[in-house]
């Protein structure tokens, strides 16, 4: 099983044609087949369903797509891990939340020591949970955790939410409703969000980055829960008012880091991210549990 087989299967798994996957790659077609015959032989069964219009995944090749990317990162990771830039002493691989890629990841960019190096990624917490018990990252700020063997998982904060509006959504509920958008906080959020708005329906626009519903509200009149820190600028000039008689929101945020022997020391990393969420929201240990709303 080679890496060049690897790749070539997960781009027919997202082109969904050998041939525009072969273009992707820049390899002829043939030989593209070639690595994926030479893999299905390799692993004893088929990857995909070839059709004459394109090819789609068989079962057992839906279930090799996840081992497949971690072992692509992994190969990558090795790849770079002998490697170190000019002047820096350690590279740190750090996991995001998408929902938090703007605003923390510059904090971390801006604020990291400058002899330490950095590769951020940005997924949902299932995804950069696998990847941390892994080993393709050292650590990942998570939204929802699980329980593994291979990692440890730490409450650092809970991170606030407000429900804000333009001034004209602000002062009519029904304006408000249809304007609304929603961001993808969690499974918790949906049942929090329906009961706040006492709403029935589904909001016409789900977005999973804050920073572009913060735009869209700003540029075409809206309402979102969103983080305070990020709307306080807007508060103060007026482009967005607070809405105080519905409730506020918060986020439990949770430090991943795998389980293993030698760890390398990560305590300025996670430092860092507790100092950030320390400057916007409220940590566990001064948090009364009666006022957590999030999940």
């Amino acid at each position: 099983m080679t890496l060049d087989q690897l790749i070539a299967f997960t781009a027919i798994a997202e082109e969904q044609h050998f041939r525009r996957a072969a273009e992707r790659l820049g390899i002829p077609q043939p030989t593209l087949s070639a690595r994926i015959s030479a893999l299905e032989e390799r692993l004893g069964f088929l990857l995909f369903e070839r059709k004459k219009n394109g090819a789609s995944l068989t079962p057992e090749g839906a279930r090799f797509k996840h081992h497949a990317q971690i072992a692509i990162g992994a190969m990558h990771a090795g790849q770079q891990s002998g490697q170190l830039p000019r002047g820096v002493s350690k590279v740190f691989a750090l996991g995001l939340p998408a929902y938090l890629s703007d605003s923390l990841g510059r904090f971390v960019v801006h604020n990291l020591p400058s002899d330490f190096g950095l590769r951020l990624e940005f997924d949902y917490s299932d995804i950069l949970i696998a990847q941390t018990a892994a080993g393709l990252l050292d650590a990942a700020v998570v939204l929802i955790p699980r329980i593994s063997s291979d990692i440890e998982v730490e409450l650092i904060a809970y991170y606030e939410l407000a429900l804000v509006a333009t001034p004209e959504c602000a002062v009519d509920e029904d304006r408000l409703w249809l304007n609304y958008i929603q961001i993808q906080w969690g499974h918790n959020f949906f049942e929090f969000q329906a009961r706040a708005l006492k709403m029935s329906g589904i909001p016409s626009l789900c977005i999973n980055q804050p920073s572009l519903a913060l735009d869209l509200i700003l540029e075409n009149g809206g309402a979102a829960w969103l983080p305070m820190q990020e709307v306080e600028e807007h508060l103060s000039d007026g482009s967005l008012l607070l809405m105080d008689n519905y409730p506020r929101y918060e986020i439990p945020i949770y430090l991943v880091l795998r389980k293993r022997d030698g760890q390398t020391n990560l305590q300025e990393l996670t430092q860092l991210l507790v100092t950030f969420f320390k400057e916007c929201a409220v940590t566990p240990d001064t948090h009364p549990a009666e006022t957590r709303a999030g999940g």
